[in-house]
């Protein structure tokens, strides 16, 4: 189950964008969305804002996603809860302020291999490792993921230039 939702949340946190209404150096920034160098710059305010929003962003798509579904194929309308109520259990983390969500970011950051994941992929992966629905062996899976996906976007983008 993980690799579909990794695949899906990759997609999406390509599309993430920080509280700063000016673009920074293209250092702070993977595939066009913050990365890790702009959220160290960042004040604990700036960072607990981003975080309200990208939870709130991902629980309302979710919410949408269910209803489009559930409008599209009303036989299957039992499955799709199922689904998406198990997304909810292991992609949300409950019992925590924005402040501690972004300190957990923090820590994905603390290690300069991942000052280029996209804010969106740190922050899932901090959700990943607080809800413990994960074992160690996934979450180091994972992480290699988005760290590939970061390469990956960065290659692309150098070609591009």
């Amino acid at each position: 189950m993980i690799n579909r939702r990794k695949m899906l949340l990759s997609a999406a946190a390509i599309t993430s964008s920080g509280p700063h209404l000016t673009l920074a150096a293209d250092s702070d920034r993977t595939m066009d969305a913050w990365n890790g160098r702009a959220w160290k710059g960042w004040s604990l305010v700036e960072k607990s804002f981003w975080i309200m929003g990208f939870s709130s962003g991902y629980v309302w798509a979710t919410i949408q996603g269910k209803k489009t579904w559930d409008a599209a194929m009303p036989s299957k309308s039992k499955e799709v809860k199922i689904l998406y109520d198990a997304l909810g259990k292991t992609d949300l983390v409950e019992g925590f302020t924005e402040i501690q969500l972004a300190q957990e970011v923090d820590r994905v950051y603390a290690d300069d291999n991942n000052l280029s994941l996209s804010v969106g992929l740190a922050a899932a992966h901090a959700f990943h490792r607080l809800n413990k629905q994960y074992s160690e062996e996934e979450l180091r899976d994972e992480l290699a993921h988005f760290r590939a996906l970061a390469i990956f976007s960065k290659t692309m983008e150098e070609q591009r230039k």
